[in-house]
């Protein structure tokens, strides 16, 4: 605190004044920092709070956020269906193979049984049919692809379509 001293040619009067003012410009500078810590303070909330808002409204960053999330649930989901599935072909399988087992067992025993009762000749025909037509297989699913490519384009040019083979 400042002490009064009489100064010379002044009243004593304004040298309280004096001090007063003086006095009050110190208060005002404090004052003056205290608001100007306040606005600081004040703009830093501010900035949060459009920070904070700006998020929410930034449509397009919240789009991405929940696609990504719906993404990594639809992977984990479908990592756990191909899990189960694969238990599940696995279990088809064996009860397939249970099934079809007997079933191969008869059919074996059911050719045995025709071949036992089929003339000889009658299976040497056979038997020479069924390796020509494993000879001939080849060139005779060719000649049937070119025929059915021909009745393909032969309906495209007499329906309209033009170019459109």
């Amino acid at each position: 605190m400042t002490t009064m001293r009489p100064s010379r040619g002044k009243d004593p009067g304004q040298q309280s004044a004096v001090d007063e003012t003086a006095q009050t410009g110190q208060a005002k500078a404090t004052d003056a920092d205290e608001l100007t810590e306040q606005i600081e303070q004040a703009r830093g909330d501010l900035g949060d709070t459009v920070e904070a808002l700006a998020g929410k409204v930034d449509i397009k960053a919240r789009a991405r956020e929940k696609a990504a999330e719906v993404t990594r649930r639809l992977k984990s989901a479908a990592v756990e269906a191909g899990r189960r599935t694969a238990g599940r072909a696995g279990d088809v399988r064996a009860q397939t193979s249970r099934a079809v087992t007997p079933v191969g067992k008869r059919v074996t025993a059911a050719g045995s049984k025709v071949r036992e009762v089929t003339p000889a000749p009658v299976q040497r025909a056979v038997a020479t049919g069924t390796e020509r037509a494993k000879r001939a297989w080849v060139p005779l699913a060719a000649v049937t692809a070119l025929a059915a490519g021909v009745v393909v384009a032969r309906r495209r040019r007499t329906s309209g379509h033009k170019g459109d083979l």
